[in-house]
């Protein structure tokens, strides 16, 4: 992977890079590398709040249901502009940041300035892209090798069983298959559905609906158009060659039943190498 060549001059804010990057139409990939390269090292002050463990924890903010997080360079000026009272600043890298999408959704406001257009704003969808490329990046130094990456659990029983019985409820269904994906890193785990059916956006938005609360923040359910997109190849063949989760033509005597409720559903595990330049989701 080539590393792209710094886009900030010393006097550029964080806003003159986005700008000039992410922050453009017709941004890709390459933008999105050159942000992160300016952006992962950079020191940011953000608001804590003391926990009953003695420990602190972020102070998220939230306005019409969805959650914020406000970083900025500056200290004096968040103290100026912010009301802290009962909480603290705590300093932190970019790179920290990004790994919080791992757990919580959120945009993030960065302040540069006193004035409204001196606000950056990043949406979720942007930080979660800066977050993979970091992960793509990453070396063994830049983790602590006594914590394991966050990920869904290896076999999502709760959502398996659920996918399953939705299947097999909905007749049009013919068959489904469920994968976990690695993308690019072992930290990049997203997942997939792929039905044969009557009516697959109708069944995949309802998937969807359930996979957002059995699932942390940042995994993404693709379906089979997508996962053939996020590869750069058609998956479709690939991924029919495994055990499908349900099959229509399964026994559903009260015996079988009981013999699938005692065993792991059909999950195809599937690792796909990409380059850090994908467009964003």
């Amino acid at each position: 992977m080539t590393t792209p060549t710094s886009t900030d001059a010393p006097s550029d804010t964080l806003l003159d890079i986005a700008n000039r990057t992410i922050q453009r139409e017709d941004a890709d990939g390459r933008a999105y590398e050159a942000f992160y390269e300016a952006f992962q090292a950079r020191r940011f002050y953000i608001v804590v709040k003391p926990m009953p463990d003695g420990e602190v924890g972020i102070a998220f903010r939230e306005s019409h249901g969805v959650q914020s997080l406000v970083a900025g360079e500056d200290r004096e000026l968040l103290l100026e502009k912010l009301d802290t009272e009962g909480l603290a600043l705590q300093e932190v890298t970019g790179f920290a940041i990004l790994r919080l999408t791992e757990q919580e959704e959120f945009v993030l406001g960065i302040m540069e300035g006193r004035e409204i257009d001196d606000w950056l704003l990043l949406t979720y969808e942007q930080l979660v892209l800066l977050a993979r490329i970091a992960n793509m990046q990453a070396t063994p130094s830049d983790t602590d090798p006594t914590t394991e990456a966050p990920q869904p659990p290896p076999y999502p029983k709760a959502f398996v069983d659920w996918l399953y019985r939705y299947c097999r409820d909905n007749h049009d269904i013919e068959r489904c298959w469920f994968v976990i994906a690695t993308i690019g890193s072992p930290r990049n785990l997203d997942v997939a559905v792929m039905l044969d059916s009557g009516g697959d956006s109708y069944h995949l938005e309802r998937i969807r609906q359930q996979a957002r609360s059995a699932f942390v923040a940042s995994v993404h359910l693709y379906d089979e158009a997508g996962l053939s997109r996020i590869a750069r190849e058609d998956m479709s063949a690939n991924v029919r060659r495994h055990p499908p989760l349900f099959d229509r033509r399964h026994s559903q005597h009260f015996l079988a039943r009981g013999l699938r409720a005692l065993r792991r559903h059909p999950v195809t595990h599937l690792r796909i190498d990409v380059e850090p330049d994908v467009e964003p989701k």
